[in-house]
């Protein structure tokens, strides 16, 4: 049923990038591979309202969206960077996932997503 109501509201098929851990050698860090997926979510922007997340350090709160997707999403941790999301031509970072969520046969995530700014 989750993933039924994700499939039918969904608001597009969105692309991911995924990448490994680089490695360190003499001092020089080298980023790890990356593969792309994609997946059929429901993108919506994130107000906050009643439910705080605290962002990451360093991370800048411009353009928060809240993704709903039966993908389980990644964020940085020690089999990689965060994953990326391509939304509308914009990439946004994946710095937060709550979930899984369990229905029956069905299981679905919520994935806090930031625009990743130029530098």
């Amino acid at each position: 049923m989750l993933l039924q109501s994700v499939n039918s509201l969904k608001t597009g098929t969105y692309t991911v990038t995924r990448t490994a851990t680089g490695t360190l050698s003499q001092g020089r860090y080298t980023t790890g591979a990356s593969s792309s997926l994609s997946i059929d979510a429901v993108v919506q922007p994130y107000s906050g309202g009643r439910k705080m997340i605290p962002l990451p350090d360093g991370v800048r709160a411009e353009d928060t969206k809240l993704i709903h997707t039966a993908t389980a999403l990644r964020t940085r941790d020690s089999a990689g960077e965060a994953d990326v999301i391509t939304i509308l031509g914009e990439l946004y970072t994946v710095w937060a996932v709550q979930g899984p969520y369990t229905l029956g046969p069905s299981t679905h995530y919520e994935a806090y997503v930031t625009r990743k700014g130029s530098p």
